[in-house]
């Protein structure tokens, strides 16, 4: 029989390769893969990573055949061997930070899950990460599987691929389920909050930044809404990570999130000073008595969070007089906490006091209009 690497391996250094040719020789290794004496994995990985890399569309189409065939049988855990990490370290060096599918062999790394694989992960995060947030979170999804694995191989160097921006959200997320999973009793990232306050500092200025001055050239709103993207979710994972770090000294961080103009943060912003001891935000309390109220509650505090863009404390019952000596439907809205420096702030504003003034009329109106 004829053995396809050669083929392919052919196919690899052609500027323009047959991709239907390729198709079938990948076809054709993925069934001879299966004998594990008519394809010596070992020696095909090692001659694999003494090829050149892609240089063209095309060729990195045949990498992306080759390597999906690749990674889906050494994933299995009765094939992968230790001497395989090597070779599969070095084509991950080999496709470079352009590659569209390297990632896949780190992805392979995490499915394995051993020491050694892990170890080798967050050093390759931290030096040689991939360009795009996709790809990483591909590469991180096995380590969120509820697995028994050295977890603590991972650390203290994945921390490092903080300051690459597309992997530094994904590593303080796997970072925080870890804690949440009493993986670690203190939080990894406890011995660089200084940093990571730092971090958050700069990234709301950028996003605040973003928002006061937004470009208007059409070629640059794809890596704004990029940048802003990439800036959310890491400012989301940092306000996660302050609240489970669990410092006051993050309070300040916290509030200068608050101030920005997009509701997601105020709502994480606003639940990581609430676990610090700093309640923020609105709610709506009423009675459990009065179902109608309920209702009325709901109304009142979406139109309030819709008006202000404040912190969602939530519906919540409550048995305050007001409230359960009223035959009608009634609610009691919180609309800032004076003990909030952010929130005095707002209070004190009187746009934002009509606001909440529109937002409570809007409420009744839509409750009105609801019977």
């Amino acid at each position: 029989m004829n053995h396809p690497w050669p083929e392919l391996i052919t196919l690899l250094n052609q500027v323009s390769p047959d991709l239907d040719h390729v198709q079938q020789a990948s076809h054709e290794l993925q069934t001879q893969l299966l004998d594990d004496h008519q394809v010596p994995l070992g020696n095909l990985l090692e001659h694999l990573s003494e090829q050149q890399g892609p240089s063209s569309r095309q060729q990195e189409i045949v990498w992306e055949y080759l390597l999906t065939v690749l990674v889906q049988h050494l994933s299995q855990s009765h094939v992968w061997q230790a001497g395989y990490l090597d070779p599969v370290l070095q084509l991950y060096q080999l496709l470079g930070s352009k590659s569209n599918t390297r990632h896949q062999l780190l992805h392979l790394c995490t499915q394995v899950g051993d020491s050694a694989c892990l170890t080798a992960v967050a050093d390759q995060l931290s030096t040689d990460p991939p360009l795009s947030s996709t790809t990483v979170g591909v590469i991180f999804a096995p380590l969120f599987q509820d697995r028994d694995l050295p977890y603590d191989d991972l650390f203290p160097r994945l921390l490092d691929t903080l300051q690459h921006p597309s992997v530094a959200a994904a590593t303080l997320d796997l970072t925080n389920y870890l804690v949440r999973k009493e993986r670690f009793a203190q939080h990894p990232a406890s011995d660089r909050l200084d940093s990571l306050q730092l971090l958050m500092r700069d990234l709301n200025q950028r996003l605040q930044h973003l928002v006061e001055q937004p470009t208007t050239r059409q070629d640059n709103l794809q890596q704004l809404s990029h940048t802003i993207s990439e800036s959310v979710a890491l400012v989301i994972a940092g306000c996660n990570t302050l609240a489970l770090i669990g410092q006051s000294s993050s309070i300040a961080v916290l509030r200068q999130t608050m101030e920005l103009p997009h509701r997601r943060l105020q709502v994480e912003a606003a639940a990581a000073l609430a676990k610090l001891g700093e309640a923020a935000g609105i709610e709506t309390f009423y009675h459990s008595k009065n179902k109608q109220s309920l209702k009325l509650a709901h109304m009142v505090q979406s139109a309030a969070l819709y008006k202000t863009r404040a912190g969602n404390r939530g519906v919540k019952k409550a048995n305050f007089l007001v409230l359960s000596k009223n035959s009608r439907p009634a609610v009691l809205l919180e609309c800032a906490f004076l003990s909030n420096s952010s929130d005095r702030y707002r209070a004190l504003d009187p746009e934002y006091r009509q606001r909440i003034a529109e937002a409570v009329a809007m409420g009744i109106i839509k409750f009105r209009q609801s019977k």
